[in-house]
């Protein structure tokens, strides 16, 4: 099966994104099993693809014009289900 061409340059960055989330997403999955792995629990290969495609979404969010790590934070917590009234602020151990 082929696909159609794109014939604007919207759907060209649609495809281009897309491709650059997957590739990304391909790479960050085998991280997270890792990391999760390292403080003693695990993460399915499904539950590590999907939350790489999260994690590449934020990152792409943080690198765009008029995003940045406050816009990726939010999304991140828009993805996890929290209440973004309050400022989410980054752990550290």
């Amino acid at each position: 099966m082929s696909r159609k061409p794109p014939t604007t340059t919207t759907q060209m960055v649609a495809l281009w994104s897309a491709a650059v989330e997957k590739k990304v997403a391909g790479s960050i999955a085998p991280l997270l099993q890792r990391l999760v792995r390292r403080e003693g629990a695990s993460l399915s290969s499904l539950q590590a693809d999907t939350l790489s495609h999260v994690v590449a979404r934020a990152l792409q969010i943080a690198a765009a014009k008029g995003g940045g790590v406050s816009a990726a934070i939010d999304y991140l917590g828009v993805e996890a289900g929290e209440d973004q009234t309050e400022p989410v602020t980054p752990s550290r151990r």
